[in-house]
This record gives structure tokens, sequence and C-alpha cells, in this order.
């Protein structure tokens, strides 16, 4: 009982040890929340209708990647450099770009379509992707708002956001589930944008405490945020599209049910993205922190840490996934999708050497060298994408757990 107190009072005193856990929090229930949609999914859509689904999010995430990352780095290195009066107009310049940036990505978005339409030969697929802008439009103003947050490391907007947009979502599924309804994939989007608003608003009154408004346009913050955010924008599209590189050239040459094939095998690995993704949202402002406060050698021992723990946590999980692989495969998919268990025994390999690949990048990001990160993700991205294409085209849906997973 002592040693719990004493826990529970190490916890209250360190404002890094509170943010790491509201962090762990939102991004647990992102990732749980991600597989229980999953695993209702697969038991109510149809090999087809799943497979479009997936292809469906698979590019509006990249589309929501390119506009988020763009400034959510960028706020988070230069909120601290317009503290006090000055913070009201770096916030109202933030906000202003983020917008802008969003029209700009939305319209990117409706000249893929005709596009995406050429590839994949889906008009389904193209009416789900028209509900995109109202998508960008909700991440994004919940991205600044979540990103003015942490600039205080404090990070309970993102557990707020996490909870209402996945679980609006998962109760929704789960009545057409129990009730044997049917279904629209039309529905799905229309339920996850009100899901959005609702999170939008619910942030709002949580992080409006942090900042007020000083409405005076400033070249000089846009031209930061847009400098900086041009090479971490890069970075996080470019190894979005990497991550789903096989998903989508599946979908293409083969058919939407290749594509749930693969989902099925790269869902049972998001648990690992619990450690990852906590570690790297808090990595990246404690290393800017870390950066003015000690140097470029509490740069280097901050990621050996972090690295070494994200490790330590993930061994014993991939260990027990490697083994179990078959029995893990039709526990949360049925005996339909039998080919991801091959899949999932490489994908596990290559995932050891997701955190230091990982962490270095955000520690990159910190210290203000994003150009260097670009280039370590644009290279091995470029070679992904060739052999993928055609060893999926030769051999199908099983080489894409060969891919030459390079990345950071």
């Amino acid at each position: 009982m002592s040693l719990l107190k004493e826990i529970l009072n190490k916890i209250k005193s360190s404002a890094l040890l509170k943010s790491g856990l509201a962090v762990t929090a939102a991004k647990s229930f992102v990732i749980i929340g991600n597989f229980l949609i999953f695993f209702i999914l697969v038991r109510i859509c149809t090999p087809t209708d799943f497979g479009t689904w997936i292809l469906y999010t698979s590019i509006i995430v990249i589309f929501e990647v390119a506009n988020n990352s763009f400034v959510s780095n960028a706020i988070i290195k230069y909120y601290n450099d317009y503290r006090g009066e000055l913070s009201g107009k770096f916030i109202y310049n933030a906000f202003a770009f983020s917008l802008f940036l969003t029209l700009v990505i939305s319209l990117l978005l409706f000249v893929s379509i005709y596009f995406i339409n050429l590839i994949y030969n889906s008009s389904y697929l193209n009416e789900l992707l028209w509900y995109g802008p109202l998508i960008l439009l909700c991440s994004g103003l919940i991205n600044v708002l979540n990103c003015i947050e942490q600039g205080n490391l404090r990070f309970y907007g993102q557990l707020i956001s996490s909870i209402l947009k996945s679980g609006i979502f998962i109760i929704y599924l789960f009545y057409l589930f129990l009730t044997k309804s049917s279904y629209d994939l039309h529905h799905f989007v229309i339920v996850n944008i009100i899901a959005g608003f609702l999170s939008l608003l619910l942030v709002f009154f949580t992080t409006k405490k942090y900042f007020r408004l000083t409405m005076k346009y400033d070249f000089i913050i846009i031209k930061k945020i847009a400098k900086y955010g041009f090479f971490t924008f890069g970075i996080e599209v470019i190894g979005q599209i990497s991550g789903n590189i096989g998903q989508l050239i599946s979908g293409a040459l083969l058919s939407p049910a290749a594509v749930g094939i693969i989902n099925v095998a790269t869902r049972v690995l998001q648990f690992i993205e619990i450690p990852l993704q906590s570690v790297s949202s808090v990595l990246m402002p404690q290393g800017v922190i870390t950066l003015k406060e000690k140097g470029i050698d509490g740069i280097k021992i901050l990621y050996e840490k972090s690295s070494a723990l994200i490790v330590v946590v993930m061994l014993p999980i991939l260990i027990l996934f490697f083994v179990f692989s078959d029995q893990v495969i039709y526990l949360i998919a049925g005996e339909n999708f039998g080919q991801a268990s091959i899949l999932l025994k490489i994908i596990i390999f290559y995932s050891l050497f997701k955190p230091f690949g990982r962490n270095a990048g955000v520690i990159l990001n910190a210290i203000g060298k994003t150009r260097i990160n670009f280039f370590m993700i644009l290279i091995p991205t470029a070679i992904n994408l060739i052999f993928n294409y055609y060893l999926i085209k030769q051999l199908g849906v099983r080489v894409n757990a060969f891919k030459f997973d390079l990345k950071f």
C-alpha cells in the first residue's frame, strides 16, 4: 500500500509523468478503439466493403496527416517563444494558417478523386471521399488546440478528443452488430463527422484557458510555421504513405478484399503503437526543452532512455504474437483471413527496429534537423514503393510482408 502511495505521489509531483500518462491513455484508447472498430467491421461487412472502407480511411488519413503535420510540430516548437502578451498574436496566426491549409488540402483532395477513380475504378469509394473536407476541418482545428495545450506540457485534450471520436463510432457499430441492422458506408462517414464536431466543441472548452486571440496578421509567424512545417509535413505524409503502400497498391492491382487481408495482419500490431506514439508525443516538446537546458548531450541521453524503454515494453508482446500468430489471427478476424498469419510473423520481425527510427525522427524534428529527417524517410519510401508495386503485381498479397521497411 505504501509503495502504491509513493508511486501516486511521484506521478502527482512530476508534470512529465502526468503528461506521459495522459498521452498513453489517449493513444491507448485510440488504438484499442480502432481495434474494436476493426473487430466489429470484419463481422458485419462483406470482405469487399471492408476493403473499400480500409482504402477510404487510408486515403483520408494521408490527407489528414498532411493537413495536421504541417502546423503541429511548428506550433509546439515556437509556442514558447511567444509567451505572455505575444501569445494571442501567435495563436491567431496559427489558426489562420491552419484554416488556409485545410482549404488547400481539401482542394487537392477534390482533384485527387479523379485520379483515385482511375486507379481503383470504384464509384462507392469516390462518393465517400467527397465528405473529406469536413473531416479535415474538424481534425485540423482539434490539432491546433491540442498543440497549444502540448506547448504547456499538458495533454488532456488528446485524451478527451480520442475518447469521444472513437467512442461514438464504436457505439454506432456495436448497435448495428447487436441488432443485425443493414449498414451503409456513407453512414459510417457521417457518424465520424458528427463525432469530430462534438470532439472539437469539447476540446475547445477544455483548452480555451491557455489562449486569447489577438487578431493581428504577422507574416514572420506565418513564415516560421510554414518553413519549419514544410519538412515535417513531408516526413509525416511520406511516412503515412510508406506505412500504407501495401494496402494501396494491393487495392489497385488486386482487389479490396486483398486490402482486408493485409489490414488484418497490420492491425494486430497496432498495440505496439501505444508505447511508440505515447513516447513520441511527449518526446517532441521534451526534446525542445532539453535542447535549451542541457544541449546535445542531454538530447543523446533522452534518445537512449526513450528507445530502451519502448523496446523493453514491446518485446514480450511481440514474442507472444510471433509464437501464436495463427491463433491470434483466427481469434480477431475468423477463418476467412488465415493468410494474414505469415504476414504477421514477418511484420513482427522488423517491428523490433521501429523504436530507434521513430525516436530518431522525433529528436531530429525537436532540434530543428527536419531536412535530414525528411530524406531519411523519403529514400526508403521510394524503395518500398518500387518493390511493392512490382512484387505485388507478380506474386500477390503475401509479398507485402517482405517489403523493404527501411524507413524511420
